[in-house]
């Protein structure tokens, strides 16, 4: 599996047990832990966004090359 792959799915987990994680903070105390669900989604989103260039990239990497070689 590749390494972004990996990556992805280990940031999906991870939010999955954020989100319980927060629930379960809700209902004991009847507070949200608002500040910390701000930041951990800053940091997802910038994450994904990474994510999607680096994707980007290859691809159009792998086209140039495959271009190429359909030339030669």
């Amino acid at each position: 599996m590749r390494f972004l792959k990996k990556l992805l799915i280990c940031i999906y987990v991870f939010l999955a047990l954020f989100v319980v994680y927060c629930c379960v903070i809700f209902a004991i105390y009847q507070t949200e832990p608002s500040t910390l669900i701000v930041s951990v989604m800053a940091g997802i989103g910038v994450e994904s966004i990474i994510s999607g260039i680096i994707k980007f990239i290859e691809d159009k990497n792998a086209r140039k090359n495959k271009n190429i070689d359909e030339e030669k």
